[in-house]
C-alpha cells in the first residue's frame, strides 16, 4: 500500500480527539541478556505487522478543515515501519530501577509519560507529532525494560490497541496472522458503521449534542489540585466483592467489573458529600466496546466507541447497596435492557450528519465536579504477551502518568494472580476522604 495509503477513519474517529493511548509492559531484565538481540527483534516484528497491517505505519491528517466544517481525518502514509525509540535510563538518577519499581508495586507515579512515553496522553507539547497510529518505545532501566506501546486514540480505541499488540506480539515471535486476522484488520473503516435512514430525527436534548454552557463562577468551580493515585485490588478482594454484590440483588448477576466500578462510584461519591449536597446528581459514564451491537468482528482493531451512563444522586448512592448499584451498572450495558445497539447507531448518524463533527460528543453534559469516566481494560489479554524478547511474561502492566486529570477511572488487565490495579484522577480532597474510607480500604491498597 506504501504512499498510496489513504484510509478515511470510521465515523466514531471523524473527531478532533487529540490523545493517544499508552500501554506500558513491564518486563525483568537480567544482565547477561542480549540486548541488541531485542532491538532487532521488536524491529522485525514491526516490519512483519507493516507487511499484514500496512496502516499501522500510518498517520493520522486531517484534510478539509475549516472553521465551521471538521474535515474528514484519514490514515496517510507515514513510515516504512511504525518509529521504534530506545531510551536508556540507567544512568538517569531520576529514573527509577526495576528493584524499586517492584517494591513500590509500580505506581504510576514512578512512570511519568515525559521520560517513558515518546508522545504524551493530552495534546499539551506542540513541538510533538501526534500523528502517528502507533509508536513503540523501548526504556531500559537498571534491572528492567519497560516497553511502551503507544496508540492514535482517533484510529484506535483501547480494543483496538490490545489487538494491534496481540498481533504486534505474534509478529515478533515469528507466527504468522490467520486469514481471518488479515481480512479484520484490514477491513475498510468508512462504511463499517452505516448511518440510520433519513427517517431518524434526533431528540433536541440528546445528551450527544453538544449545548451552550454557562460559564460557572469562580464558587460554582470544582476545587484544585487534582492528581493520579494508583490502587490494587487483589484476586481475593476482588471475588469477595463480587460475591457481596451478588448476594445483595434480587434478580440476575453482578460481574467483577460492575462490582468493583460500583465500589469505587460509591466511595468517591461518599467522599464527596464533603462538600457537595447530597440532592447533586452524578452520572457514571462506562466506556463500551460496542462492536457486538453492531454486528463488528470482536477482534477489529479500530475505534468504535460509545458510553454507558447511569445516574443517581450523591445521598442515595451512600444509602443504596453494593448489588443494587452493580445491578444498575449491568442493565446499562445488557444487550436486553440497555438499547446501546440503538444509542449508538444514533451517535453515529449524528456524527454522520454533522458538518462539524466536534459539535457532537460521548462526553457531552458531564460535569467532572460531580461525575465519573470509566475505561475497563480488565479481561485484555497483555500479561499474554511476550513479544519475543524472551524475558516471560510482564510482571506488570501500566499506563504511563499523564498530566492531573479529575474524575476519570482505568481499570487496567487482570493480572494471573486476579488482581486489577485502578489508575484514578480526583481532586486531593476527594481523595483525602477517600484513603480514610474504611469500607473502601477494605477492598483496596493505595500503591502511592
Amino acid at each position: 500500500m506504501g504512499p498510496d495509503l489513504d484510509e478515511t477513519l470510521e465515523i466514531f474517529g471523524q473527531q478532533t480527539v487529540g490523545v493517544t493511548t499508552p500501554f506500558v509492559f513491564c518486563y525483568s531484565l537480567p544482565d547477561t541478556v542480549d540486548f541488541p538481540a531485542i532491538i532487532s527483534t521488536l524491529e522485525s516484528g514491526l516490519r512483519r505487522l507493516t507487511d499484514g497491517f500496512p496502516w499501522v505505519a500510518g498517520k493520522v491528517i486531517n484534510q478539509g478543515k475549516t472553521e465551521v466544517n471538521s474535515g474528514v481525518f484519514k490514515i496517510k502514509h507515514g513510515w516504512d515501519t511504525p518509529r521504534l525509540f530506545v531510551k536508556d535510563h540507567r544512568d538517569n538518577v531520576r529514573a527509577p530501577t526495576m528493584q524499586s519499581l517492584s517494591e513500590a508495586r509500580f505506581p504510576v507515579s514512578m512512570l511519568p509519560e515525559s521520560m517513558f512515553s515518546p508522545i504524551n496522553v493530552l495534546p499539551t507539547d506542540p513541538d510533538q507529532d501526534r500523528s502517528p497510529v502507533f509508536v513503540v518505545q523501548i526504556n531500559r532501566i537498571e534491572g528492567g525494560l519497560l516497553l511502551a506501546i503507544i496508540g492514535n486514540h482517533q484510529a484506535l480505541d483501547g480494543t483496538g490497541q490490545e489487538q494491534l499488540s496481540y498481533l504486534l506480539n505474534k509478529a515478533c515471535n515469528g507466527l504468522p496472522f490467520s486469514e481471518d486476522e488479515l481480512r479484520i484488520g484490514n477491513l475498510s473503516r468508512s462504511t463499517i458503521v452505516m448511518p440510520l435512514d433519513d427517517s431518524w430525527q434526533p431528540s433536541p436534548n440528546s445528551r450527544y449534542l453538544k449545548v451552550q454552557q454557562k460559564v460557572a463562577t469562580v464558587d460554582e468551580l470544582p476545587p484544585t489540585n487534582p492528581r493520579w493515585v494508583t490502587i490494587s485490588f487483589s484476586g481475593e478482594a476482588l471475588s469477595m466483592l463480587k460475591a457481596k454484590a451478588n448476594n445483595e440483588i434480587q434478580s440476575g448477576f453482578s460481574s467483577t467489573d460492575d462490582a468493583l466500578t460500583a465500589l469505587i462510584w460509591q466511595a468517591i461519591s461518599r467522599a464527596r458529600l464533603g462538600r457537595l449536597p447530597a440532592s447533586k446528581e452524578s452520572t457514571l459514564g462506562r466506556a463500551i466496546n460496542p462492536r457486538r451491537y453492531l454486528g463488528i468482528p470482536a477482534t477489529y482493531p479500530g475505534y468504535i466507541t460509545n458510553m454507558a451512563y447511569t445516574s443517581q444522586k450523591l445521598g442515595d448512592l451512600n444509602t443504596l447497596s453494593l448489588g443494587d448499584i452493580a445491578s444498575q451498572l449491568r442493565s446499562a450495558v445488557d444487550p436486553q435492557t440497555s438499547g446501546l445497539d440503538r444509542t449508538t447507531r444514533e451517535f453515529a448518524t449524528l456524527l454522520h450528519r454533522a458538518e462539524n463533527k466536534d459539535s457532537v460528543s460521548v462526553h457531552e453534559g458531564f460535569d467532572l465536579d460531580a461525575d465519573l469516566m470509566l475505561s475497563s481494560w480488565a479481561n485484555m489479554r497483555c500479561y499474554d504477551f511476550c513479544f519475543g524478547m524472551r524475558l516471560g511474561s510482564p510482571v506488570a502492566f501500566r499506563r504511563t502518568q499523564m498530566d492531573p486529570f479529575t474524575s476519570l477511572i482505568y481499570l487496567l488487565p487482570k493480572r494471573k494472580d486476579g488482581e486489577i490495579v485502578v489508575v484514578l484522577g480526583a481532586m486531593e480532597e476527594d481523595l483525602t476522604r477517600l484513603r480514610a474510607d474504611e469500607h473502601f480500604n477494605r477492598f483496596g491498597q493505595f500503591l502511592d
